[in-house]
């Protein structure tokens, strides 16, 4: 599970193929109201909970860059493993501006 400074959660599951080593990493997205994307366009007027399964390289790719088709268009996305300390993160945080 996990958060951005925007507002959207994430919670999932990743499991590793034991064939090839990846990571099937499937994760719901929830997107509030009001909210810009990255992906440049305006707010959805609406919550929105989005689904996807992925699979990517073990290790998370080791932090390179990975493309996801997540409508309205494509999401880069890098995913790097956090120290332990962070966990009290993943269910959300705010950021206040000075």
């Amino acid at each position: 599970m996990g958060s951005d400074g925007g507002g959207v959660n994430y919670k999932g599951s990743i499991t590793v193929d034991n064939a090839t080593g990846n990571l099937v990493v499937s994760f719901e997205m929830f997107v509030p109201a009001g909210i810009f994307l990255v992906q440049g366009t305006s707010p959805l007027d609406v919550d929105s909970t989005r689904a996807r399964t992925i699979t990517i390289p073990p290790d998370f790719g080791d932090g390179e860059p990975i493309s996801i088709d997540l409508p309205p268009g494509i999401l880069r996305l890098m995913i790097k493993r956090i120290p332990d300390d962070y966990a009290r993160f993943a269910s959300g945080f705010t950021i206040t501006p000075v």
